[in-house]
């Protein structure tokens, strides 16, 4: 999967990722995720289950904002059934 990213650099870096590439016949893009990827500690794994994992696991989740909760709360209360004072075995409890 690949996600793209805007990032601004000073120039100096830019310019020197720039000769960098053109030195090792790569695009800018290229290099500069090989650096990237380069300078990043591998994410650690952790036994399926642990409280470790779990923390991981939660801790990689999409951060939410107030408008997504909002319209969560939108739609559960958009789903909600009216609510009904009848079982559904009255009837039979009746005979």
């Amino acid at each position: 999967m690949i996600s793209q990213l805007t990032i601004e650099l000073p120039i100096n870096v830019a310019q020197q990722l720039a000769t960098l590439a053109a030195q090792q016949q790569k695009s800018v893009e290229a290099l500069a995720v090989e650096k990237l990827a380069a300078s990043l500690d591998p994410l650690p794994t952790y036994e399926r289950g642990s409280p470790a994992a779990i923390l991981q696991a939660m801790d990689s989740l999409p951060r939410l904002n107030a408008e997504d909760a909002d319209e969560m709360e939108r739609l559960i209360n958009e789903g909600r059934l009216p609510i009904s004072e009848v079982g559904i075995f009255d009837d039979e409890i009746e005979k």
